[in-house]
């Protein structure tokens, strides 16, 4: 990437179910890669310059793999991962440039549930158990709803019924009073 190179990468989150994965993800856009996530992919695929791509034969490994040179199947590949490409959302670039309230680590998870992790997935990310990962998505959300939209509300995305209720719960943003 620091010779100029496009890294282009599309993620589910089911790899970032390692712990230190969503990091080191955010580490390589810092770089320079272009990331984004989607619920869920069919297979993995690497395109090298539009010229190879490698596909694995037997599920998430590379250990036995199909190279494909130019031809139509790979014609075809690319068309596919720009499909992909395009339904796909922006894993970083969540954390609002005003914002002196949220630390890194918040911004951290707002990034995680942007990209669609789940508490379980974020827990792991932050070496917490998965009820201390929801109780920290919760504050987060509930600090950040008061002065930035959170992430993916904007097309369409809702939290799952037990957020739902904890936002309801609080009440209107900046207390429940409303002041």
């Amino acid at each position: 990437m620091s010779r100029g190179i496009d890294v282009r990468s599309i993620y589910c989150p089911q790899s970032m179910e390692r712990p230190g994965r969503f990091a080191t993800v955010r580490r390589l856009s810092e770089l320079g890669e272009q990331s984004r996530m989607l619920p869920q992919l069919p297979f993995k695929l690497h395109i090298i310059d539009k010229q190879v791509a490698l596909v694995p034969l037997s599920g998430p490994v590379y250990d036995d793999l199909v190279v494909i040179h130019p031809s139509g199947m790979l014609d075809a590949l690319m068309e596919l991962y720009e499909a992909y490409w395009a339904r796909a959302e922006p894993i970083t670039g969540t954390a609002p440039a005003d914002d002196d309230a949220l630390g890194p680590e918040d911004v951290l998870i707002l990034g995680m549930l942007k990209a669609g992790l789940k508490d379980l997935a974020i827990g792991r990310q932050l070496g917490c158990s998965t009820r201390t990962a929801t109780r920290r998505v919760t504050a987060v959300l509930l600090q950040a709803r008061g002065r930035h939209p959170i992430p993916g509300r904007d097309q369409g995305c809702r939290p799952g019924p037990d957020m739902t209720k904890a936002l309801d719960a609080a009440g209107p943003a900046g207390g429940r009073d409303g002041r």
